[in-house]
């Protein structure tokens, strides 16, 4: 994207220039995922990425996104990302090597934990925790 005197130019894949055309994104909430570590089991990273253990979300059109670490500590990680009101995604985490429990302390399915966001409203933090090596 570059601004020209005509307004935004927009280049798809293509090659064709649109200018003065709007993007109309999908208004949504933060949704922050805290893990908890009382092993310390997980490394310290000082990035947004750790590829040894990811959460993702799953959209209906089985796109996944990654949600950032946000801070990292010994006991635990904050991840957070911006998903659409009113959309049913799928929270899943990829590590290969972890155990990873949700709130009431059962197993996280492999399925991962359905979410859906009211519009207007804030999601409470989703709380999971890494219960152990596979």
């Amino acid at each position: 994207m570059s601004l020209g005197t005509g307004g935004p130019e927009f280049h798809n894949d293509r090659r064709a220039v649109h200018i003065g055309h709007k993007i109309v994104m999908a208004k949504g909430a933060v949704l922050r995922v805290h893990i908890d570590d009382p092993q310390k089991l997980l490394k310290q990273v000082t990035g947004p990425v750790d590829f040894d253990f990811e959460v993702h979300i799953l959209t209906g059109k089985g796109l996944h996104y990654s949600a950032p670490i946000q801070s990292s500590i010994a006991g635990g990680r904050d991840h957070a990302i911006t998903i659409p009101f009113g959309c049913p995604v799928t929270l899943r985490t990829a590590g290969a090597h972890f155990v990873v429990n949700d709130a009431s302390g059962k197993p996280l399915s492999a399925e991962g934990m359905a979410i859906n966001v009211p519009a207007g409203t804030v999601p409470s933090t989703i709380g999971l925790a890494i219960a152990g090596n596979k």
